[in-house]
């Protein structure tokens, strides 16, 4: 992205000015000459020091607007079981919710991050990526029958519970049942 030679030559009335792009776009010869010497730019927080360093401080002060942009990235383990609502772009600070709603016939596990909040609320700080995972109605700890000994490895889903005395303990030693 550039902005031509001279594009903004005798502005007189800009005073501020704002820019989203991270990186500071190419200016052309003299592409602020003559506006005012007080002017104003506004950038995110994280490019305050680029801009600085580059042509734009030429013509304007520099200052954070403190408007940090994050993308919660939301999938799902298997698109015919369910879907997720509430990814997209988040103001740094914002609260993002994401919903998961399973299909008939399915029922919403836990997210990737081993959350089981539905929806999963969280503070936006970063970009983040996160999976719902869903399974089959009726494949979960409820089903599990097996008495035939005091103790019994089992595997769910790709984790290790075991019954013991008619309980069901996870791998960290947790009663879940």
């Amino acid at each position: 992205t550039e902005i031509g030679a001279r594009a903004f030559d005798g502005c007189t009335a800009l005073l501020t000015a704002e820019s989203k792009a991270a990186v500071p776009p190419t200016l052309g010869d003299d592409a602020f000459i003559g506006i005012d010497e007080k002017a104003t730019l506004y950038v995110t927080t994280s490019a305050v020091a680029a801009y600085k360093a580059s042509d734009w401080s030429k013509y304007f002060a520099i200052e954070g607007a403190g408007t940090e942009q994050y993308t919660v990235t939301v999938t799902v383990n298997d698109e015919t079981m369910g879907i997720v609502v509430g990814g997209g772009s988040y103001e740094h600070g914002s609260t993002v919710q994401l919903f998961a709603y399973a299909n008939e016939g399915y029922e919403f596990v836990k997210w990737s991050n081993d959350a089981t909040d539905n929806p999963l609320t969280f503070i936006a700080t970063e970009d983040t990526e996160i999976q719902a995972i869903f399974q089959e109605t009726g494949t979960g700890i409820d089903e599990i029958v097996n008495r035939q000994s005091p103790n019994h490895k089992i595997m769910i889903n790709g984790g290790l519970y075991i019954e013991h005395n008619g309980a069901i303990y996870n791998a960290q030693g947790q009663r879940v049942k």
